[in-house]
């Protein structure tokens, strides 16, 4: 789901650039890719990564770094437009390429539209939402950055739980909590917030 997901954001990244380099908008076609490579890229799949390849599952890992490697692969075609001399630099040292294998003069690239999985981007937007909303809470309430807290769910349906255990890890790392428990009354003195369709509850009363 997550590998579907970062390549499909791939995709939107060349469509926009490909609309905004039409209409010769060009500070917005460099505006998407910095945004992609430091908003999606760096700040989020790169994050959700790291549990992922820390973990015992050598498949996943293997998976996790093909794409990895693809997506930084496709950050340098689409960056080399508007930063010629360092992704040419780049794009030689990532990998063994022979002398003319070159950014300049490659075809401009364009992907399959059946890249973009839907049902995957939901799911990761999904968790970016919970993980957004964990940080909020934390932030509006001075919890100490580096506090773990626990993570309790209200109104979990069975897709919301099977979700919620696939993706423990990475909440677990990026939103510092202890893990994810399932309950019916949120205890006093906790913060609730709605993540449809599930409450997140957080009890932080005593941190």
């Amino acid at each position: 789901t997550l590998n579907r997901w970062i390549i499909g954001r791939v995709l939107e990244c060349q469509k926009a650039i490909d609309k905004a380099l039409e209409n010769y908008r060009f500070n917005d076609a460099a505006n998407t890719i910095y945004q992609f490579v430091w908003g999606t890229f760096c700040d989020w799949y790169l994050e959700f990564t790291k549990p992922l390849i820390n973990g015992d599952d050598e498949a996943v890992k293997a998976e996790v770094q093909v794409t990895t490697g693809w997506v930084l692969e496709q950050i340098l075609r689409l960056l080399n437009p508007f930063m010629p001399f360092i992704t040419e630099e780049l794009y030689a040292s990532i990998a063994k390429r022979a002398e003319d294998d070159l950014l300049l003069g490659s075809a401009w690239p364009v992907y399959d539209a059946t890249l973009k999985d839907e049902g995957a981007d939901k799911q990761i937007s999904w968790l970016m939402s919970v993980i957004s909303e964990i940080r909020s809470v934390r932030a509006d309430m001075n919890v100490p950055a580096k506090a773990q807290i626990d993570l309790m769910v209200k109104d979990a349906d069975e897709d919301s739980k099977a979700r919620l255990v696939r993706f423990e890890p990475m909440i677990k790392a990026m939103a510092r909590v202890n893990g994810v428990t399932y309950t019916d009354e949120a205890p006093k003195g906790s913060i609730q917030t709605v993540v449809e369709p599930v409450t997140l509850v957080l009890p932080i009363a005593d941190i």
